[in-house]
């Protein structure tokens, strides 16, 4: 089944229609994935500045078995992977297509799609699998410092920091990147947007909630919904543009560190290391638990993050499994 197919049939059941014109239902406006990313930090992920310190010994469970110490997580629209501090990816949700089978190869970065998920391997090459009916798995040869998937199309920067894009059928140009250099990218449903050197992002394809169209001021972070973007300034404070119909672009007040953007909603790192969460709520999205995380990373309707103690949680619809492995 085509992904676009899947997608309406999915947001049916909700009550809604995916569109890039706006309106009042769930699927008329909206949001990293992932994901993100989300300062130029390379991984799909939003990343706090703070990180949890490397211990060199290896930790038991309680099962008696070795702890997988987590570099990463990446929620795709269904689906979530995680990365290993040794470049092991493990993925659950959402498997019709083989996104949550990754072949063979040690990774250093992770990003989830609309059905296909991608990671840079050690020789900076990119590998993707899952569908491929528009080469959304399908990556160009060459070596490149980060890759964001965004719904059926994903980008990369090359060692130069151009960005290159692929997959998708290019109907909003989402896969015309601006010349330039860019230090951060992320992926929106069919959008992409980047941050060049000065901090000035500036983004592509479609733009009929203004997601395309960020506000000409320079920040220190972004983060790519579906239907919107964020981007936090040196100061902390957070700006969003884009579609508004749930509230996903009003974000609260607060020093932010990090954001990272979902189908309808985005959730932010504040500088105390919690996480707050704005827009819609339906499944539950929105209420991250009380811990304090390093990094974060939004799917479809699901929401994910690394905790400043190593563990993976995620929160909001478990449809397909993509909360709990």
């Amino acid at each position: 089944m085509k992904p676009s197919a899947l997608y309406i049939l999915f947001l049916s059941a909700l009550g809604c229609e995916p569109s890039d014109k706006g309106g009042s239902g769930p699927g008329s406006g909206g949001s990293d994935s992932g994901v993100q990313g989300d300062s130029a930090d390379p991984d799909d992920t939003a990343a706090a500045d703070d990180t949890a310190a490397a211990d060199d010994t290896a930790a038991v469970d309680d099962t008696g078995e070795p702890e997988v110490s987590l570099r990463t997580i990446s929620a795709g629209w269904g689906h979530t992977c995680t990365l290993s501090d040794e470049g092991a990816v493990s993925c659950w949700g959402y498997e019709e297509h083989g996104q949550t089978l990754p072949p063979s190869p040690v990774f250093t970065q992770l990003t989830g799609g609309h059905l296909h998920t991608c990671g840079l391997q050690p020789d900076q090459a990119i590998s993707c699998w899952g569908y491929d009916l528009d080469g959304e798995s399908t990556p160009p040869s060459g070596q490149y410092l980060q890759v964001d998937s965004g719904g059926d199309h994903t980008c990369a920067r090359n060692l130069d920091g151009e960005v290159v894009c692929w997959g998708g059928l290019n109907d909003y140009g989402e896969l015309s990147p601006p010349e330039g250099i860019f230090t951060d990218i992320g992926g929106g449903w069919f959008h992409a947007c980047g941050m060049n050197i000065d901090g000035y992002i500036r983004c592509w394809g479609a733009d009929g909630e203004g997601q395309a169209s960020p506000p000409p001021v320079p920040f220190v972070s972004m983060g790519v919904g579906f239907w919107n973007g964020c981007g936090i300034d040196a100061a902390g404070a957070m700006t969003c543009w884009g579609s508004d119909n749930f509230g996903q672009s009003s974000p609260p007040p607060g020093v932010y560190k990090a954001v990272a953007g979902g189908e309808f909603h985005n959730c932010g790192i504040l500088d105390t290391n919690k996480v707050v969460c704005w827009g819609w709520n339906e499944q539950g999205q929105c209420d991250p638990p009380d811990d304090e995380f390093v990094s974060i990373s939004l799917g479809g309707i699901h929401s994910c993050g690394l905790t400043t103690e190593g563990e993976q949680l995620c929160w909001g619809d478990d449809s397909f499994g993509q909360v709990q492995p």
